[in-house]
């Protein structure tokens, strides 16, 4: 492995079963020491989905790490499968220690459960029914055709909880660490296992049913994304929050009916789409040089959005790489980062002694960049790729995708010396 500048963690899968050694810490100027990660051996987890009107056959049913290590260090537990015709299902060769447990069948969301799985043993999964149904409507609000599709429009509905008491003037690397400690909190665990989150979509005509909602303070949301876009947010709602009331004998098949939620065009939508001229931009590269969009004016211009701390957005890297191997030579090709660290020590730390040789410029925090809203990012990471006529070829490019896109359009364009 290469050397880590901070705390890490390591995890081993074995047929025999699972172990992990959690934070450590690099000694200043030595070697690490040795460590031993201790296999514990499988779990196994066993249940059924509690009928809904009848068994809920075919739904599927995952599990996921509860642990912080397993959310924040990027090492993950989960899986997926589907229920028999009576609603049971299980899973084999699960890491042992504490598992979310959630299921779907159709847009119908089961709750949540939480389980312990024990090393070598079956964690037995048998809820009762609970809670009510959730329904409503979605709608176009004033000034937008009424007949115009709600497809893609997802419901969320969450619990309307305090968020969590970060402390103020934390940077991500900081922020990130003191989140580790308070997942592990009494009130961490009590916070993370409190919380609801359910997505469904709407049927056409923009009706929506969530079962077995339990009782508490909620709030509902609604937006639209455009796959052509990027999964750019194209419309939304303003949340309805709500709450649901305690409710005799624990459950019950009569729907609470909480009204129509409005949508209206998301802000976020006047951003450039593609064909768009990109927005022009002047910042500074990490070793302090400017950094204009127009000085790639007449090149083909691969644009990335990230940070050190967006773990989508290092997956790209290899996908990266690759291109830079592949197009780099090509005069009419050039590749830009834009980082969206809070300082730009983290972009240079991170980048020393790996091969992205690439142009990287600085944007600062996201919450203070001009440069993200004016090309409408609400999600990193995001990598375009712009013209040499300054207008945008394509958005939201991901792994695979993005030498191809490359690739046709410098097939397409004139040699480089013409």
């Amino acid at each position: 492995f290469s050397p880590q500048a901070g705390p890490y963690s390591l995890g081993a899968a074995h047929e025999a079963g699972y172990g992990q050694v959690v934070d450590v810490q690099p000694p200043e100027g030595g070697p690490v020491a040795a460590q031993t990660i201790q296999l514990r051996p499988w779990g196994r987890i066993e249940g059924r989905i509690p009928p809904l009107g009848g068994p809920v056959a075919d739904a599927e049913v995952s599990y996921h790490g509860d642990s912080p290590i397993m959310m924040l260090a990027e090492m993950t537990a989960n899986g997926r499968t589907r229920t028999d015709a009576e609603g049971r299902f299980v899973f084999e060769k699960v890491p042992p220690g504490p598992v979310q447990l959630r299921g779907a069948n159709g847009r119908f969301i089961i709750p949540w459960g939480f389980l312990d799985v024990p090393p070598g043993g079956v964690a037995a999964f048998t809820p009762e029914r609970r809670g009510r149904p959730v329904v409503g409507r979605v709608a176009w609000g004033e000034g937008v055709d009424p007949s115009r599709p709600l497809s893609g429009a997802t419901v969320r509905l969450v619990t309307d909880a305090p968020q969590i008491p970060y402390p103020a003037d934390l940077d991500h690397e900081a922020r990130a660490a003191w989140l580790r400690r308070w997942w592990s909190s009494p009130e961490g665990v009590a916070h993370r296992r409190g919380y609801v989150l359910r997505g469904v979509e709407v049927d056409a005509d923009g009706s929506f049913r969530i079962e077995g909602v339990t009782p508490g303070d909620l709030a509902l949301s609604v937006e639209i994304r455009d796959k052509r876009e990027g999964m750019r947010r194209t419309a939304a709602a303003e949340p309805r929050k709500f709450t649901l009331p305690e409710i005799p004998g624990g459950w019950s098949d009569e729907p609470l009916d909480v009204g129509t939620l409005t949508l209206v065009p998301h802000p976020v939508a006047e951003g450039p789409k593609v064909g768009d001229p990109a927005p022009p931009f002047a910042v500074q590269t990490l070793d302090g040089k400017p950094l204009k969009l127009e000085d790639y004016r007449g090149r083909f211009l691969l644009l990335d959005f990230w940070a050190t701390w967006c773990g989508p957005c290092l997956a790209q890297v290899p996908a990266l790489q690759a291109v830079h191997a592949e197009f780099a030579a090509d005069p009419r090709f050039a590749m830009v980062g834009l980082s969206l660290d809070d300082k730009p020590e983290a972009p240079r730390a991170y980048l020393e002694g790996k091969n992205q040789p690439w142009t990287q410029g600085f944007l600062g925090p996201w919450s203070d960049d001009p440069v993200t809203k004016a090309y409408g990012i609400d999600a990193i990471p995001q990598i375009l790729l712009i013209g040499p006529d300054g207008r945008i070829l394509a958005r939201d490019l991901r792994g695979e995708a993005i030498a191809p896109a490359v690739r046709g359009a410098l097939q397409k364009a004139p040699p480089a010396d013409r």
